[in-house]
Parts: structure tokens; C-alpha cells; sequence
């Protein structure tokens, strides 16, 4: 915020007001401009003397005067508080409401008075929240529970949609790693297939929960899967890769691009845990 040096008429004494401040009361036809208001109020022979009173909203009490427009709450917080719990939303016709002046949805007029009641989609609880919000849930219990939801009726649950695509022979791999070993296979003459239908394995997770997993590679010949992976996913992805191979009793081969290589290049289709 822009600040401008004024001296206080009554005193003497130089302070920082805000520009806009300062321009809107000289727009107003004002001249003189003061420190405090308790400057304001002798200067203009009006009685005003300090006091100490409790805030509208914390009921803490604080430093203010007499003065008609004296601080009434203790911060701009509480202030802002305050005045919106005198809004009776139930009483507000949002039809009549004009918002062509307004400045988006997102402007001061719509984020104090805008609302409307909703009904959360997981429990029967009704909530307020702003219309220009898409929000479904009445808490955060309530989305996590949405999400678990959304999750498992997902076919896509499981796989990561964030990350970087690159395409060998038509067919999209996730990884410059996955490119690497898809080149090695042809290289060798090795049969390779990769399908998220045809090939998802079931595991579960420590909830009791059953996930799907979906490698990346899988070689008919050999009834072997390839999943390369880099360190980071190799030791949180652990447990769950454990526990497919062991569930779903299947030969994997996973773990760093250079592992993966060198058991393709030995065509030793061997397990490494």
C-alpha cells in the first residue's frame, strides 16, 4: 500500500496515511488532515478523550476513544468478523441481487453476501458456502471419503496422469525408461505386449482393501512381467510389488533401468526382491 507523509494540523507531528486515503478526502473537499482522531476531535472542538472498551466480536478489551467513529473492535479482523455475522443470509433474495457492477465473482459485494446452502452428497448435512465454489462435501472427512469413492470407480485408479508422455511405435509409454526397454525387446526379437485391460493384477493394501496394479511390460514367451522403477519408487512401492508377486503368483522383474536391462540381456527371468 502507498503511503504519504502528512503533518498533523493540531500538533504538528509528521505520520504515514495511505495515498487513496488522503486523495479521497481532498476529493471530498477536506484541507486539513491529522494524526489521530483524538488531534481530529480538539481541533474541532469536539469533546474526545481515551477509554478502554471491549471488541464487538472477541470481547477482548482495547485503546480507543470517544469519538463517534472510534474503532469499535480491536483489529480489522475482528471488524470483519463482526459485520458479517450481522448479515441474515436467509432474509437475501439473490434474484434481485444486480452484479453487473461488481468486478467477477470474486469481488468484495459477492464474497460477503453470495452464498447458498448445499446438501453434502456423502451425509445429510446442509452447509453454506459461496456459489462461485464447487465444492460437494460438507468437511474435510466427507471429501476424503468422495475421493475414496471416485477412486475405486476409476478404471485408471492405481496409475499416475501428472507425468510426461512419449510415444515408441505408436503405442504411449510413461517414461523414457519404458522407451528404453521397449528398443532392448525389439533388439532382441523378444515379444512384448502392454495393455492396462489385459493385464492388471489385484493386490492388497494394509486397510484389507484390494488395488490394482498394472505393470509395464509383459513377455508372452516367458510369462514374465517388467515394471522398471526408479529408487524412490522402489522403496515406496516395495511392499505393494511384494505382495503381487505373492498374491497373484507371477514372475516380475523390477527395480532400477540398468537391473531390469541386464536381466533381459541374460534372459535370466528370475524374481528380484
Amino acid at each position: 500500500m502507498k503511503t504519504i507523509t502528512i503533518t498533523c494540523k493540531n500538533c504538528g507531528t509528521k505520520c504515514e496515511k495511505p495515498l487513496n486515503e488522503i486523495n479521497r478526502q481532498k476529493r471530498n473537499g477536506r484541507t486539513n488532515f491529522y494524526c489521530s482522531l483524538s488531534c481530529s476531535a480538539v481541533d474541532n472542538n469536539t469533546v474526545c478523550v481515551k477509554i478502554v472498551s471491549n471488541c464487538l466480536w472477541c470481547k477482548n478489551k482495547f485503546e480507543t476513544t470517544t469519538h463517534k467513529k472510534a474503532r469499535k473492535c480491536c483489529s480489522l479482523d475482528c471488524a470483519k468478523r463482526y459485520s458479517q455475522s450481522k448479515i441474515d443470509y436467509s432474509k437475501i433474495d439473490y434474484s434481485k441481487i444486480d452484479y453487473s457492477n461488481n468486478r467477477g465473482n470474486h469481488s468484495k459485494r459477492s464474497r460477503i453476501i453470495h452464498m447458498e446452502n448445499r446438501q453434502c452428497i456423502i451425509c445429510p448435512k446442509k452447509f453454506n458456502i459461496p456459489v462461485w465454489k464447487t465444492r460437494k462435501t460438507c468437511s474435510d472427512n466427507c471429501h476424503k471419503q468422495l475421493s475414496i469413492q471416485l477412486a475405486t470407480k476409476n478404471p485408471n485408479c492405481g496409475g499416475e496422469t501428472n507425468y510426461k508422455k512419449f510415444k515408441y511405435n505408436d503405442i504411449w509409454m510413461d517414461s523414457t525408461w519404458e522407451v528404453e526397454i521397449a528398443k532392448l525387446l525389439d533388439s532382441k526379437g523378444i515379444e512384448w505386449e502392454r495393455s492396462r485391460k489385459k493385464h492388471m493384477l489385484w493386490w492388497t493394501d494394509d486397510s484389507g482393501k484390494k488395488r490394482r496394479y498394472y505393470p509395464d511390460f509383459f513377455l508372452p514367451k516367458y510369462n514374465v512381467y517388467l515394471d522398471p522403477k526408479n529408487k524412490y519408487k522402489s522403496k515406496i512401492d516395495k511392499v505393494k510389488i511384494e505382495r503381487v508377486i505373492k498374491e497373484n503368483n507371477v514372475t516380475l522383474i523390477w527395480g532400477l533401468l540398468s537391473d531390469v536391462k541386464e536381466k533381459i540381456e541374460k534372459l535370466n527371468i528370475e524374481v528380484e526382491l
